[in-house]
């Protein structure tokens, strides 16, 4: 064996070589960690909207998803009357006795009358008079005052039922005919409609009349009782009365 050959000894025999940690890494490691959660969270906090990022009027309905507005998510209060469009609540979408009586707009209705009883309203012979009436049995839409005793004026349009009656006195004779009438007529005091019905008296008899008209109003119009007869003196009309009670809308 050659002598310059030199058998390697364990001391100068190198392995793998060793990574070794420096200041350097350690501060380049923590720097790349920080930079890459901080870049996390930063992304995050900018995906996260708030109320306050939304700007007045962003959201339109058509941005709305269908069905994404429950109603837990609607403030007490929030939908005014003001906020429905009209025919968007309909019979289907109210449960059952939602709307109570408390909460129902009052059906319009009014019936007027006159006091005292005896001799009534005097109607001078053939002259047709309208019944000017002084006593409010009831009046839930506001159709009757006293400056403007002789008439109903609608303030609701729709269909109405009005009842016009009373009772002729007795012991007055003479004449063909006694006569009532519901007259309607509109705001500029047109004639609208009428209902009349007509009697023949009796003498020593008593004779009373209801005449109905079933007719559709316009807010404005208004509603007489107009009394008639050819007594040829005089005749007395007790107890006259002008009920008008609204029935629903027009159709």
């Amino acid at each position: 064996m050659d002598s310059r050959v030199r058998e390697s000894s364990p001391s100068n025999q190198r392995g793998p070589a060793r990574r070794r940690f420096t200041y350097a890494n350690v501060v380049s490691t923590l720097a790349l960690v920080a930079a890459l959660t901080g870049g996390g969270a930063a992304a995050a906090s900018h995906l996260t909207v708030r109320s306050n990022d939304i700007v007045k009027g962003a959201v339109t309905t058509p941005k709305i998803a269908g069905g994404a507005v429950k109603a837990g998510k609607i403030g007490k209060g929030a939908v005014k009357t003001g906020k429905i469009a009209n025919g968007a609540v309909t019979s289907g979408k109210l449960a059952n006795k939602a709307v109570t009586a408390d909460k129902r707009a009052a059906t319009p209705q009014v019936k007027v009358g006159y006091t005292p009883q005896n001799p009534g309203v005097t109607v001078p012979n053939q002259v047709p008079t309208l019944v000017s009436f002084n006593v409010e049995e009831f009046d839930t839409g506001n159709m009757w005052t006293a400056s403007q005793g002789n008439r109903v004026t609608i303030k609701r349009a729709g269909t109405y039922l009005a009842v016009g009656s009373g009772t002729w006195q007795s012991a007055q004779a003479g004449g063909a005919q006694r006569q009532l009438c519901v007259i309607v007529r509109t705001s500029s005091s047109s004639s609208k409609d009428s209902a009349c019905q007509r009697v023949v008296p009796a003498v020593a008899w008593t004779q009373s009349q209801h005449v109905p008209l079933l007719v559709q109003l316009n807010v404005g119009d208004y509603v007489v009782l107009e009394a008639w007869h050819d007594r040829g003196e005089d005749a007395d009309l007790l107890t006259p009365r002008l009920a008008v009670l609204w029935l629903g809308p027009a159709s």
